[in-house]
């Protein structure tokens, strides 16, 4: 079963605390430039210490460009903070190991749906 809520730049913000110490594979990471979409699951736990179904899918909508620079190829990443900078118009996912993600978007029109994987 599944359950989602929308963020956008009004609640961008409460994003954090539903990631913050959740794990990311860098190689699970989908951008649809057609579709304009990018996809990055999620986990509790760090998937190269337990194998687990994701908790959840982050779907960033309205995405224009990703910038992914990823020095120091562990594969796996623990969320931090997720940050809007409207200058910019770009979505910049924090990690606690040195990693780059910006995501640009179309100004203040993109949403982030969290897709949660409720168990049965």
């Amino acid at each position: 079963m599944r359950s989602s809520k929308i963020f956008n730049v009004e609640n961008l913000h409460e994003l954090t605390d539903i990631v913050h110490d959740r794990w990311f594979m860098i190689d699970e990471v989908k951008h649809d430039v057609r579709a304009r979409l990018l996809e990055l699951p999620f986990y509790n736990d760090n998937p190269y210490r337990q194998k687990e179904l994701p908790a959840g899918t982050l779907i960033f909508k309205g995405v224009k460009d990703v910038l992914l620079i990823d020095k120091e190829q562990v594969g796996s990443y623990d969320f931090n903070k997720v940050v809007y900078d409207s200058r910019k118009a770009i979505i910049r996912l924090e990690t606690n190991i040195p990693l780059t993600i910006e995501i640009a978007v179309e100004g203040p029109d993109f949403e982030v749906i969290h897709v949660l994987q409720v168990a049965e």
